[in-house]
């Protein structure tokens, strides 16, 4: 059975990535020249010729840039120029990069070029430390074969790192699924993580991507130009270390060493995604509600912090914590968040005996707990919870029962929906007064926010506002967030199959592929929704069989054909019984026949219906639906019109649908998955002489970005910066466009609409007449398939990008 998946996993993930962009090829392929490869110590390097040098493993690593034995690589440890890369799996920058790099090995070759990665997970990218140990444990089981197949998947599938992916992936490279997870379960290798990112930090790394070409920095997606011509100045430098009798062996090391020490730091450019800039002058609206608390109600500056008693950074920074709560005694309040990490496997379990803590001696007891807790490591055992109530003088049997029968759990996943809020991902992750503080920073960089803090909520006091009211206060006009997406999709019919109540007032339209596992998987997910929301909820199929999956379309003639022949009921059973077995002979012809057989359908019918393909313009007209509506992946969930994607928990689900149950509230166009009218601010409401005129008026369809200001019309109240400071964010967002950085990933970086980075900024289609005066007189002003100047409306400072 796993050899049938893994061929299956190969062959999916083989056609996403070249849906994808075009990831880099197989590094072992060495640039595709075809030249033998040689094995060393049991495993293939990624490099066509290996020197002799290296494979006595001479080759010094060097002392500022070290590269080490056994770290991934591609090319002769001997070649004239070592490119190291520190990458990031879950970063926009780090993927653009790995379609240069197969270019640069095709037109070097492995003796010119190696080819070196370092991990550096950034600490906002909630899914990318976990990425980054699944990958070296890879490595580790696998070698360097292995390693650079799990990589490219990686890359290939950015939205999906996630431990059931990398089971998977992990098991197509070549490596025993069992032995992977038990590698990747205990963190048996994310040590190798962390010193790549420490050892980064030490020279100068800054955000990702980042590399160093013999040590000479070079940071972001650059051109391939800018790699060639750093890399041909030291090919020159390094035949002339060789004429002058360096041996080859020693080149990198001398080099590496010499280029790093004369380098400055380098500085993040357009194309790197550097540490954030942390939306210092935006307010995010964090409610303290019942979580726990250090320092008084009447303090005028409040930390909100997200945690995971798990991760080494989180206790790292609570010294620096415990020392500002001394020196701004009084003035300073830390509210404890939960954001336990799916990496850490033992970070939920201690959060829960924390709160149980808190539960038997309140907020006193649950710090103490916190204390105890960060300075253990390890499963927790049976024998851990006498030890825990002893130091917490606590009943170990009650704290025991809190942690067996997740007895906090609504409370973890309330603070984890609050974290996805406000994108706080990653930890520790901090607020202060509603300002972002990412990760263990210096105890100088918090008392700078919390200086200007105090100085804000002093000027509050004494207009009036009583110091226990001043959070409260602050947070009225935060900033909660981008808006959870919507998605437009047409109601049901009787035609497509349903569970549920009838009449239920929520109803979930889920686009599903029967052979796709996630689809699978997130079946009991569902069952448990009905179970809660009892009467509430109606869950109808749609059909989006993907390309990829070469069994899906015939699956869904063959349910369909149960739906036409015994209903709802008939429909679902089939779908059961090919979600149990998605193996290429369980969905084959005959094993669908046989399924038909045990559901006691007319089989003759049911061959009838599939060879004639009687069911195939329903999928289709379900494709045209998910297409229309912006849905490209499964499974995707319309729960009522708020979209879902992918197998998520059940936390997520039961969001939406209490949303949907609420009082209705109109989707805005910048909380819509895939917009079909114009940036709603902009758009004016047409007379009917106007909407006459629009009819016959050219369409134009364009993206843009939008950099608002305080006091501009419907900006966000986090917003604080001034007119003039958006003019110039918006210049340097051009400056940015105008380099070569792809249009999607400047709005990402730079628009403050909400819901702009996912559609990219593209505002739709639209004619003349649709849009303000200004706005469309700048559309018209620009040529199809360029960029505008920066154009001032009253909603600030934008910058366009016309398409048609």
């Amino acid at each position: 059975m796993r050899a049938v998946k893994r061929l299956l996993v190969v062959l999916v993930t083989a056609l996403l990535a070249a849906c994808a962009g075009a990831p880099p090829p197989e590094p072992g392929a060495a640039g595709g020249r075809g030249a033998p490869t040689v094995e060393v110590g049991g495993q293939t390097p990624g490099a066509a010729v290996v020197s002799d040098a290296a494979i006595a493993g001479d080759v010094a690593p060097g002392t500022q840039v070290p590269v080490r034995p056994g770290e991934p690589s591609w090319g002769d440890p001997t070649a004239l120029v070592t490119l190291v890369v520190w990458g990031d799996y879950q970063d926009p920058f780090s993927t653009r990069l790995m379609t240069t790099l197969p270019t640069l090995r095709e037109r070097l070759g492995p003796t010119r070029l190696r080819i070196v990665w370092k991990h550096n997970p950034l600490p906002f990218h909630k899914d990318a430390h976990a990425a980054h140990v699944a990958a070296e444990s890879v490595l580790r089981l696998g070698g360097q074969a292995a390693f650079w197949r799990f990589h490219d998947l990686c890359f290939a599938n950015q939205k999906t790192l996630d431990r059931d992916h990398f089971v998977d992936w992990a098991e197509a490279a070549g490596v025993d699924a069992d032995r992977f997870e038990a590698a990747f379960d205990s963190q048996r290798f994310a040590r190798k993580v962390d010193e790549d990112v420490a050892e980064g930090q030490a020279i100068g790394v800054i955000g990702a991507p980042v590399s160093r070409i013999n040590g000479v920095a070079l940071t972001g997606a650059q051109p391939l130009e800018k790699f060639l011509s750093i890399i041909d100045e030291q090919t020159q430098l390094a035949e002339a270390r060789l004429r002058a009798g360096t041996p080859r062996h020693r080149l990198y090391a001398e080099l590496s060493d010499e280029n790093q020490r004369k380098g400055a730091a380098p500085t993040p450019s357009a194309a790197s995604t550097p540490a954030p800039e942390d939306d210092e002058r935006t307010v995010f609206r964090l409610p303290v509600g019942k979580s726990p608390v250090r320092g008084p109600a009447t303090a005028l500056v409040t930390i909100v912090m997200f945690t995971d008693l798990e991760c080494p950074f989180c206790v790292k920074v609570m010294t620096t914590l415990d020392e500002l709560l001394v020196k701004y005694e009084g003035k300073l309040r830390l509210v404890y968040k939960h954001n336990a990490l799916p990496f850490h496997p033992e970070a939920e379990r201690e959060a829960a005996v924390a709160m149980e803590a808190r539960a038997q001696h309140g907020d006193a007891g649950f710090w103490k707990a916190v204390g105890v807790l960060f300075a253990r490591t390890g499963e927790i055992t049976a024998a851990d919870y006498a030890a825990f109530g002893s130091a917490l003088k606590v009943d170990a049997a009650r704290l025991r029962g809190a942690v067996d029968k997740k007895r906090y759990q609504a409370a973890f996943e309330d603070d984890q929906l609050l974290a996805d809020d406000v994108k706080a991902t990653g930890t520790p992750h901090f607020f202060i007064n509603g300002r972002r503080l990412v990760g263990a920073q210096p105890r100088d960089k918090f008392e700078k926010l919390i200086d200007e803090e105090l100085a804000k909520a002093s000027k509050l006091v004494a207009a009036g506002t009583q110091p226990a009211a001043v959070y409260d206060a602050i947070m009225k006009t935060a900033n909660p967030g981008p808006p959870l997406p919507r998605v437009k999709v047409p109601a049901p019919t009787a035609a497509q199959p349903s569970r549920g109540a009838k009449n239920a007032r929520v109803v979930i339209q889920m686009f599903s592929d029967l052979q796709c596992p996630f689809c699978a998987k997130v079946e009991p997910t569902l069952d448990d929704l009905l179970r809660e929301f009892p009467g509430q909820v109606r869950i109808v199929f749609r059909h989006l069989p993907l390309p990829f999956h070469t069994h899906a379309a015939a699956a869904a003639e063959a349910a369909e054909e149960a739906f036409r022949q015994k209903g709802d009921k008939g429909f679902w059973a089939m779908a059961d019984l090919i979600f149990e077995d998605q193996s290429a002979s369980a969905l084959s012809r005959a094993g669908l026949a046989d399924k038909a057989r045990k559901l006691k359908l007319d089989v003759a019918a049911f061959d009838a219906a599939l060879d004639t393909g009687r069911h195939r313009p329903k999928l289709e007209a379900d494709r045209k639906v998910a297409a229309e509506a912006g849905f490209s992946g499964t499974p995707g969930f319309a729960i009522g019109d708020y979209f879902l994607g992918g197998a998520q928990p059940l936390a997520n689900f039961r969001r939406l649908v209490r949303k949907a149950l609420g009082p209705p509230s109109p989707p805005s166009p910048d909380s819509l998955l895939e917009p079909s009218t114009p940036f709603g601010p902009l758009q004016a409401t047409p007379t009917s002489a106007q909407a006459v005129a629009a009819a016959e008026a050219p369409q134009f369809s364009v993206s843009h970005l939008l950099v608002s200001y305080q006091g501009a019309k419907r900006a966000a109240a986090g917003i604080t910066r001034t007119k003039a400071e958006a003019r110039a964010r918006a210049e340097e967002a051009l400056r940015v466009a105008r380099s070569g950085v792809a249009f999607e990933q400047v709005v990402a970086r730079f628009s403050d609409e909400p819901g702009a980075a996912p559609r990219g900024g593209n505002l739709g289609t639209f004619k003349r007449g649709d849009m303000a005066a200004s706005f469309q007189a700048a559309v018209e002003a620009t040529a199809p398939g360029n960029l505008s100047g920066v154009v001032e409306t009253e909603f600030g400072f934008h910058v366009l990008l016309r398409r048609k």
